[in-house]
């Protein structure tokens, strides 16, 4: 808990800064976000445990429960520096946003979006796949648990 306070008092600090400085950052939207597609989430950033396989496994984002062919919204402004297929989740975009943070988006049917493009706040970017999309968001290569980041609880 203490590590909690610590880091959301350092993270508030690092707001005041970037607002006073004028600079960019998706830190400045926090709260802001809108969902990236339709659905709830089924798994939240965290660990879990299968008790009947006996095994542990790591959700670094969300994993939604959707349905294929909907609409997959970037949260932030930001340049495509990644769309490849990957194995279990398919297509998958991630996109830079300013001051380091990115986006991951796997689970497309179909990429709108090119390799390279700059993309806005709510563009669309692609449409789900099937019944699970994920998505995750980093600040360098460290996730961070969205679910503050949104608007709207999910």
């Amino acid at each position: 808990k203490q590590q909690e306070a610590d880091l959301l008092e350092q993270e508030q600090k690092r707001r005041i800064l970037l607002s006073a400085e004028n600079k960019k950052s998706l830190l400045l939207l926090k709260g802001k976000l809108m969902a990236p597609t339709e659905g709830q989430p089924k798994l939240s950033f965290g660990s879990y445990r299968d008790d009947q396989n006996e095994f542990a496994f790591l959700i670094r984002g969300l994993v939604f429960e959707t349905s294929p062919g909907k609409n997959v919204y970037a949260v932030g402004p930001g340049q495509v520096i990644f769309r490849d297929v990957i194995p279990h989740w398919g297509e998958t975009l991630i996109i830079q946003h300013d001051d380091n943070y990115f986006s991951v988006y796997a689970g497309l049917e179909k990429g709108i979006t090119e390799l390279n493009d700059f993309v806005l706040t709510k563009n669309i970017i692609g449409l789900t796949k099937g019944s699970d999309f994920y998505f995750e968001l980093r600040h360098f290569e460290n996730p961070i648990n969205p679910n503050n980041w949104f608007k709207e609880n999910l």
